[in-house]
């Protein structure tokens, strides 16, 4: 279980690093709403790959599928979050969400986590899906009306 919540980490990272190799002050005078396709890109990779999570799971194919499909959806709403600070930077917010819970997450025991550390509930937790839901959301509605990073904090090496 715990490795699955783990290698989730791979999709948004990937995502968020595939959105950051444009130039963003070209990207930020474009014809074309860039950051609408970031934010589709991030979407169908991120909702995709939860979706098939889930779908394997209710196969009995793969045990922890609802347990990564959350991760991954935890993981793209705190990129998504972050990625007014520019892509390079969101890259690293699910990275400290996760280091964070695998540090000082623990609750009461293994099997209740803190309250802020819902990625790492319960496979059927209501709370812990309904508290993905909502910073997907606020992920989202921040990708899209937040400010852009600037193009110091985009550039390439």
């Amino acid at each position: 279980m715990a490795a699955s919540a783990f290698l989730a980490l791979a999709v948004p990272i990937a995502v968020g690093w595939g959105c950051a190799r444009g130039d963003a002050q070209i990207e930020s005078v474009s014809v074309r709403r860039v950051r609408i396709l970031d934010l589709l890109l991030a979407v169908v990779a991120i909702g995709g790959t939860a979706t098939v999570a889930l779908a394997m799971h209710e196969a009995g194919v793969a045990p922890a599928g609802l347990v990564a499909a959350r991760a991954l959806l935890v993981y793209g709403g705190f990129m998504l979050l972050a990625s007014p600070l520019g892509w390079r930077t969101a890259t690293i917010a699910p990275a400290v969400y996760l280091l964070a819970v695998i540090v000082v997450g623990r609750g009461e025991d293994i099997f209740h986590p803190a309250p802020w550390a819902w990625v790492a509930a319960g496979e059927t937790s209501r709370a812990s899906w309904l508290l993905t839901a909502a910073l997907v959301g606020v992920g989202i509605t921040t990708h899209l009306v937040g400010p852009r990073g600037t193009p110091a904090t985009e550039a390439h090496d």
